[in-house]
């Protein structure tokens, strides 16, 4: 019998917010995502060379840095670039230029975590589909 494992996929978090990665967390884990939390971006590049990342959810606005700087960095590096980010942001004024720095999309604080759920579901599917 051939049967084939599907690796389960790993979602990164990054929000200053413990709060917000207090529900993340489990309602992601919940949904069988293995989750990754970090309140701070430090090494987030050499990190996710390290570490096969399948999602990011990208916080807009950081402590010292901005998430739109951060997501540039890693969508023009070839060997980060290969996963899809979705920022996230209190600040509607970043919804119309997410692709500036390219993130995959979009989603304004607070937010609903069934729209988060299909957001994130969505870019993990369609990033598949890219691949095969």
């Amino acid at each position: 019998m051939n049967s084939k494992v599907l690796k389960r996929q790993t979602i990164l978090i990054i929000d200053d917010s413990e709060e917000l990665l207090n529900v993340l967390e489990p309602a992601l884990k919940k949904c069988g995502y293995d989750v990754v939390v970090k309140s701070a971006p430090q090494n987030v590049e050499a990190f996710v060379q390290k570490t096969k990342i399948d999602l990011m959810l990208l916080d807009v606005r950081l402590e010292n840095v901005s998430g739109r700087f951060i997501c540039k960095e890693l969508k023009s590096n070839p060997r980060t670039a290969y996963f899809p980010i979705i920022l996230i942001s209190a600040f509607a004024q970043y919804a119309s230029s997410y692709k500036e720095c390219g993130a995959d999309d979009f989603l304004e604080k607070p937010f609903n975590l069934d729209e988060l759920i299909s957001k994130v579901n969505f870019q993990l599917q369609a990033n598949r589909r890219d691949k095969s």
